[in-house]
């Protein structure tokens, strides 16, 4: 449980947003085209919601949040070594694709420890709502 706690710590942090405009703008992205990639990021996780659900019925929570944040590190190397707009395009659809995949995650976690009478971490609590 311990590990959750950070996981779902370190995958709430959203300080590194300014930043990732920063190295994007720095790197020749206009801020048009930065709120385009926003939009990608954006719409690839509300695409992605349902068939990945459906993924991580078939292969279970924990190999899902693995999944999740390895597609999270292998976005963020990306961004950390890209100058063109395809590439942060690519890098923004993974991130979409990290966000679907962990989403409600946290909420079912919750459920379980209801249904096994456990404490729900206040980490957990504080996060979905």
């Amino acid at each position: 449980m311990k590990k959750l706690y950070a996981l779902n710590l370190f995958s709430n942090l959203i300080f590194y947003a300014p930043i990732a405009l920063l190295v994007r703008t720095n790197r020749g992205i206009s801020i048009s085209e930065f709120f385009l990639l926003q939009a990608i990021l954006s719409s690839t996780a509300m695409l992605m919601e349902f068939p990945l659900g459906l993924l991580t019925d078939k292969i279970g929570l924990k190999k899902t949040i693995v999944l999740s944040q390895v597609t999270m590190i292998i976005a963020r190397i990306i961004l950390l070594n890209t100058y063109n707009f395809i590439a942060f395009s690519i890098e923004a659809v993974l991130e979409g694709i990290s966000f679907a995949l962990n989403s409600g995650k946290c909420l079912y976690i919750k459920y379980l420890a209801i249904k096994n009478f456990q404490k729900i971490p206040l980490c957990f609590t504080i996060m979905e709502h």
